[in-house]
């Protein structure tokens, strides 16, 4: 940088030069000759000094130096486990840009987020922080954390990225109208889908429900017409391993159209508890789990409940990942016949059929660079460099020779990645797939999944029933704290609510408007508010 300073104060005084002589020459009109003889040779060495200030500019562009000396940089990152220094994807990348680095957190820490708390708590943070966006935003507005718009200039592949998507750049850019964190952006559409046992409908002679009413038919024909043929009464309808009382039921009430969150409809932000579908919803919920259509366990089973129903030859129906669901048709010690094939999303009772769940293209987290960073231009130039084409292959597929070989122009997984175990495990060995700030590609993950797989996404794509998303708002410090302490009463409250619900302790009809009131009196009319008007800045700055 100084260079190119001192390339540009010498064009400037050589432009200076120039301009005089050419003044003097005009006031002696007998000396042409001359004075045009002494300019030229200045002029050839104004155009090599500009030509060599392209070439430099050049390079600083095409090279992935962050640094011109190596840099240590201490990283506050925890996925999984800490950061680990010797992961072949993170040398590779020192290598490449001249900057290393080095964990904060010590390798026995077992909580995420007590290790953020105490290091946040001590004042003292590291370099880099690669953690959830909000929290780091939050802290910026105490000083914490660095504008990294403003260090943008040293950053021309994000900026560009920045620019072509600017709902993402809406995203990231905190209410004061800065950006504090380069996120983790997901690649693609379709994550997850419904499933359901073809074979059990094609041995009871029933076709793929396309609605509630069917659906409610088929779920109970697999309760009461023994699809496994075992002679009990033992298969589960529905299942669901989400395990979060909060989310277990999402895409089932939206059948009734309800929605567990907050959403928009023509520019008016809404509380699907706090809307009579919602009401409708559970009462058809409670219904169904009364009647055996949905697992008695699904609030406790947890994880396992996949793996349990499937293998043991009595879950029905579940909503899941594509990835990882499509693989139990190829497993090992499955029913004979066994088919969980991917089925499209029921409509709901207004006739429109969509999927919830559609890959966020913004992560919770990303990093950001602290204010007592050593070298924030350095490190800029560090984040920039995974948003080259080389940067995001390596983040995205590991070392050329160990993790893939190019074929085709393409980065191939090599079998010892893919058929040694669980690939995702095996690549995060290498320290693919960081949540760091950087942009995924779906390809890595086509490369993981069956044909099963593959065709469910296809179909999800080809018949576009991804439902609208309501965006992530940015809040100003106050705003933030304020809807912290609202929603985190209010969601406790639907938790409970829903539970005593479905599992019939309460009923519905009689207990629905004792559930709004006890929202209202928890301040949901203001957090609706506060939704509205940080919704509306998005839109606002949506339309820039």
């Amino acid at each position: 940088m100084k260079k190119r300073l001192l390339t540009l104060l010498l064009a400037l005084t050589l432009v200076v030069s120039a301009t005089a002589c050419g003044d003097k020459t005009a006031k002696q009109e007998n000396k042409p000759a001359v004075e045009e003889k002494k300019d030229k040779p200045e002029e050839a060495k104004n155009d090599e000094k500009k030509e060599e200030e392209k070439k430099e500019d050049k390079a600083e562009a095409t090279s992935t130096l962050a640094s011109e000396k190596p840099l240590e940089l201490s990283i506050f990152y925890f996925l999984h486990e800490p950061y680990k220094e010797d992961n072949a994807v993170m040398k590779k990348a020192a290598e490449l840009t001249n900057v290393s680095l080095k964990g904060y957190i010590s390798q026995s820490s077992s909580s995420n987020k007590e290790a953020f708390s105490l290091m946040a708590a001590s004042g003292q943070l590291a370099d880099i922080v690669c953690w959830d966006n909000n929290a780091i935003r939050e802290l910026a507005q105490q000083g914490a954390f660095l504008a990294l718009d403003e260090l943008m200039e040293h950053a021309p592949h994000i900026k560009a990225f920045l620019d072509a998507n600017p709902a993402i750049k809406n995203h990231v850019t905190a209410a004061d109208g800065h950006i504090y964190t380069i996120p983790y952006i997901p690649d693609g559409d379709a994550a997850q889908g419904w499933y359901i046992r073809k074979d059990w409908l094609d041995k009871l002679g029933l076709k793929e429900p396309t609605n509630a009413q069917e659906l409610h038919d088929v779920l109970l024909a697999f309760k009461e017409k023994d699809p496994n043929g075992n002679g009990k009464a033992d298969e589960v309808p529905y299942f669901n391993r989400d395990g979060s009382p909060k989310t277990v039921f999402a895409d089932f009430a939206q059948l009734w159209g309800a929605k567990e969150a907050w959403y928009a409809e023509d520019g008016k932000v809404k509380y699907g508890p706090y809307e009579p579908a919602y009401k409708e919803a559970y009462k058809n919920l409670a219904d169904w789990y009364k009647e055996g259509l949905i697992d008695q366990e699904i609030y406790t089973r947890g994880r396992t409940a996949r793996d349990v129903m499937l293998k043991e030859n009595l879950g029905g129906m579940t909503h899941d990942w594509f990835a990882s669901t499509s693989k139990y048709n190829s497993n090992e010690g499955m029913a004979e016949g066994f088919n969980f094939a991917v089925m499209l999303p029921p409509a709901d009772v207004n006739g429109k059929s969509y999927e919830r769940t559609v890959r966020s293209k913004l992560h919770w987290s990303g990093w950001g660079i602290a204010a007592s960073n050593p070298d924030p231009v350095a490190t800029m130039k560090y984040f920039d460099f995974f948003f080259t084409e080389e940067g995001r292959r390596l983040s995205n597929f590991g070392v050329e020779g160990e993790t893939y070989t190019m074929v085709d122009g393409k980065p191939v997984f090599k079998d010892e990645i893919l058929k040694n175990g669980d690939p995702v495990v095996n690549l995060r060995g290498f320290g693919c797939q960081m949540t760091i700030g950087v942009q995924q590609d779906f390809e890595y993950e086509k490369q993981l999944m069956n044909k099963d797989a593959l065709a469910g996404v296809q179909q999800y794509v080809d018949k576009n029933v991804f439902g609208p998303q309501f965006p992530t708002l940015q809040y100003t410090e106050e705003e933030n704290a304020r809807m912290t302490e609202l929603m985190t009463a209010i969601d406790t409250l639907k938790v409970e609510t829903a539970q005593k619900w479905v599992l019939g302790s309460e009923e519905v009809e009689s207990g629905y408007e004792g559930f709004k009131s006890a929202m209202e009196k928890f301040g949901i009319e203001e957090a609706i508010k506060i939704q509205q008007e940080a919704y509306d800045r998005y839109m606002k700055n949506l339309s820039k």
